[in-house]
């Protein structure tokens, strides 16, 4: 049976396709191969993920429709043709399906597996030479062997550590935040202490999350809390569809493409492209030019998104300043009675767009578009749910 060579990838179940190792990431996807399927990409967090994978393996975001757990894989017969090393399953504490060892989500339901004791942090080492061991020499070197040349040792590549997969809360463990659901009335209400390194906040159903509300905006795994280094913590959104958004603190520059949510306005703005802003020559007929209101250049617009995926009533924006409001402003939304009077201002400012909260009572939110850190004291929005995070504690 002929051995493994250089350069050859070897997986579970036995040797793979032959292709150039020296130099890929560890832990990476590798790139495909003639006559198979090429790596999927995360819509998430765009890191590559092997054919057949469910779920990414970096941030735990759904890639395909979970199927249900195969069946138990047969146990190899020591000595049999065939038979490689034994294979280190994970039950999933969730679904109790069992993945293979190396996968940071689970491949049925995509809940987090526990991280191998020791490996989180940093990457296995590699064996050292022993003493007394003949240098490796080019070809046709001295003391080179043409039948049996010594491999060339592999330097070790930093690995991207995926999100940890820490334990549920444990009794007298000490809490790193807290999470209140803020009432409709801007008072606190129920509060949830943050003790392990993640949690998730979604919909009761298969495959829930840790911190469930009957809301049917929110999916059943909507969003991740994740703690960080040194105390701190950072939202990972998981949902698609809905998102999370979270509400401003001051001034935030607005790119192309950018949801806002004021009141219950869900607003899409977009940059205007220079062709657009140009002066359109007015229309002239037998030597007639059509009278009308004056051009002005619009640097931006903004439109209202709709429950339907659909979008209506464009406004372009033109001069230094825009209030959105309720009752005063550029733009009017007067039957929103979740609005302030005057209650955001987008200013075009150093050739971008810079949205302002005019300090109203319910405040301007701002969809997230990935991870991001969060501070001490901020407000998420998710689906019907609103949630402060409080970080430190006793």
């Amino acid at each position: 049976m002929p051995m493994a060579g250089p350069g050859t990838r070897v997986g579970i179940g036995g040797p793979a396709a032959v292709g150039p190792a020296v130099g890929s990431a560890l832990g990476s996807t590798p790139g495909g191969a003639v006559g198979l399927p090429a790596a999927m990409p995360c819509p998430v967090c765009g890191g590559e993920n092997a054919p057949g994978m469910n779920f990414c393996r970096l941030c735990g975001a759904g890639l395909a429709a979970p199927r249900p757990p195969p069946s138990p894989m047969p146990t190899p017969v020591p000595g049999a043709r065939g038979a490689g090393p034994p294979v280190e399953l994970f039950t999933c504490r969730r679904c109790g399906g069992q993945t293979a060892a190396g996968f940071a989500f689970c491949q049925h339901c995509g809940a987090m597996l526990p991280t191998p004791a020791g490996m989180r942090d940093r990457t296995p080492p590699i064996e050292p030479i022993t003493e007394g061991a003949a240098p490796t020499l080019a070809a046709g070197g001295a003391g080179a062997d043409d039948h049996h040349p010594r491999p060339v040792p592999v330097q070790p590549v930093p690995m991207p550590t995926p999100p940890p997969a820490g334990p549920r809360a444990v009794a007298g463990e000490r809490a790193w935040g807290t999470v209140y659901r803020v009432r409709r009335d801007g008072t606190d209400g129920d509060r949830y202490p943050l003790t392990g390194e993640w949690l998730e906040i979604g919909r009761p159903g298969a495959g829930a999350a840790d911190l469930v509300f009957d809301d049917r905006y929110l999916a059943a795994r909507h969003a991740r809390l994740e703690q960080q280094p040194g105390g701190g913590c950072r939202v990972v959104p998981i949902d698609l569809l809905n998102g999370v958004y979270r509400r401003l603190r001051g001034p935030h520059v607005l790119p192309s493409g950018a949801q806002i949510l004021i009141g219950r306005e869900l607003l899409r703005f977009e940059l205007v492209e220079e062709a657009e802003r140009g002066d359109v020559p007015p229309l002239a007929r037998f030597g007639v030019t059509m009278f009308g209101s004056p051009a002005r250049a619009p640097w931006g617009r903004v439109m209202q998104v709709l429950a339907s995926g659909g979008l209506r009533d464009v406004r372009h924006l033109h001069g230094s300043e825009v209030v959105l409001g309720r009752e005063e402003g550029d733009i009017v939304f007067r039957d929103d009675e979740f609005l302030s009077r005057r209650h955001a201002l987008l200013k075009w400012q150093g050739g971008q767009c810079v949205l302002e909260d005019l300090k109203s009572s319910n405040g301007t939110f701002i969809r997230l578009r990935g991870p991001q850190p969060l501070e001490n004291g901020d407000t998420l929005r998710m689906g019907d749910q609103m949630f402060r995070i409080e970080l430190g504690g006793a």
